[in-house]
Parts: C-alpha cells; sequence; structure tokens
C-alpha cells in the first residue's frame, strides 16, 4: 500500500489502496471537506469508521500510535480497535487531551504484527460523546 499525505495536518496515512477505508451507512450525512474527511448533512452517507491497512516490511513488534488534533468538543470515548497477529485488542481514547508524543501521537499500544498487509487499525465514532478526529495511524517497529 502506497504512503499518501494524510486529508489534514500534513501528516501520512498508511493505507490500503491509497486512502483510508470509509464505511457508508446511512443517507443523512456526508464526508466532505476541502482537505479533510469529517461528518456534514448532504444527504449522500455517514462515516463511521476509518480502516487503515499498513504495509509492513517484516513481521515483528509495532507500536500503534494514533494522531489527532485537541479541542474541547473532542470525545472521551473514542474506539479503537487494533487487530493483529495474536488477534484484536480494542481501546477508547480521550481526544480531549494532548497527545504524549510531540503533541502529535497517542500510542494505543504495541502488538506483534505480521509482515504484509494482515493486520489493520479501525478509528470508530459509534456511541461517542464528542466529535471524532484522525489525522493519521502510526506504526513503528518496537524498541527492543
Amino acid at each position: 500500500a502506497p504512503l499518501v499525505e494524510a486529508t489534514g495536518g500534513g501528516l501520512q496515512w498508511l493505507a490500503d489502496g491509497g486512502v483510508p477505508a470509509l464505511r457508508r451507512v446511512s443517507a443523512d450525512r456526508a464526508a466532505a471537506g476541502r482537505g479533510w474527511f469529517g461528518l456534514r448533512s448532504n444527504d449522500d452517507y455517514v462515516v463511521t469508521g476509518v480502516l487503515t491497512v499498513p504495509a509492513l516490511p517484516a513481521a515483528g513488534s509495532y507500536r500503534v500510535a494514533i494522531s489527532y488534533s485537541i479541542n474541547g468538543n473532542r470525545a472521551t470515548n473514542v474506539p479503537v480497535t487494533i487487530h493483529h497477529a495474536n488477534g484484536e485488542a480494542k481501546v477508547l481514547v480521550n481526544q480531549k487531551l494532548k497527545p504524549a508524543i510531540d503533541g502529535l501521537f497517542h500510542v494505543v499500544g504495541t502488538f506483534e504484527f505480521s509482515a504484509g498487509q494482515a493486520g489493520w487499525v479501525e478509528i470508530g465514532n459509534a456511541g461517542t460523546d464528542g466529535h471524532v478526529i484522525v489525522d493519521a495511524v502510526q506504526w513503528l517497529p518496537a524498541k527492543k
């Protein structure tokens, strides 16, 4: 999967086919806007999650982090699902809090992944209590 520029913030997406997979599930909202993915009404569809699939060069342990911008209107309970070589992990992220890594990335965990495109990360908005922002998902080889 190619690296492509993120839809906002100048970060990078690691995504299958070059863009994140956006699930369309209803007829009352749409992902739209110049340089961003968001929810707004235009009788098209609603985005319920962003699925990113990396092209990992080797099997091993990877630190997975997500990037988002903070704001008072952000959700405190953003569901993040990580599908890795040993199964699946689910964590909740409070996007009102500044990410710990350079104010840009919040680590959701370290997991074992197979080489290639067998793993993925999905960030959803079901049941959240505010806006959900996704600027990037990052996989970095874990230090031994």
